[in-house]
């Protein structure tokens, strides 16, 4: 997956930025846990719907829908800089 086929906006609290895809998906999470893992990326929970990950010191949620919040930043250049390490592994 591409950036490119994400929308990006900052979360109402002004303190995460959610990326949601343009197109419908959905992620077989625990095939993406096991490449998250394998790329040195923590995985902090894991249930079927959501993994929360430690991505470049960011807290990153991602959910069986593609969608992503990238926690704890007001910057949308970071944000987009800790989905670009996420992406490739989606």
């Amino acid at each position: 997956m591409k950036l490119s086929e994400f929308g990006c906006k900052p979360c109402r609290n002004k303190t995460s930025y959610e990326f949601v895809p343009k197109k419908e998906n959905r992620l077989e999470l625990a095939a993406v846990a096991r490449r998250i893992e394998k790329s040195g990326i923590g995985i902090e929970a894991e249930t079927p719907f959501l993994l929360m990950l430690s991505v470049k010191g960011r807290k990153v949620s991602l959910f069986r829908n593609a969608r992503f919040l990238v926690k704890s930043t007001a910057e949308e250049k970071t944000a987009r800089e800790t989905a670009e390490v996420l992406l490739p592994l989606l």
